[in-house]
């Protein structure tokens, strides 16, 4: 069954499923909060969700963070993850306040 990434879940990583880190840490995230959904942003419909909240220009190297109708990329999307895990991750994003 194909499963429509728009209407799932509202909490999206996209992330370069090229990248070992990035893949771990995707994964890592789903296991600490199951809410979290995870896809390459290779995927045809990781590009397609993008797209649909007005990203023109997609890097498939970087990670991305769709939380209902914003979008965050790169130390941003870290840092707005981190918000929805649990005690004690949920400290790092403290760490947004620095520039």
């Amino acid at each position: 069954m194909a499963e429509d990434w728009g209407s799932l879940h509202k909490h999206k990583i996209i992330y370069d499923g090229n990248c070992r880190f990035c893949t771990r840490f995707a994964q890592w995230c789903r296991k600490i909060n199951s809410d979290l959904e995870t896809i390459s942003v290779r995927e045809k419909q990781a590009k397609s969700l993008l797209r649909e909240k007005g990203l023109r220009f997609i890097d498939l190297q970087t990670i991305y963070f769709l939380e209902d109708d914003k979008i965050f990329v790169r130390s941003k999307a870290i840092f707005a993850i981190c918000k929805k895990l649990k005690y004690p991750w949920r400290l790092i994003s403290v760490f947004e306040l620095f520039p």
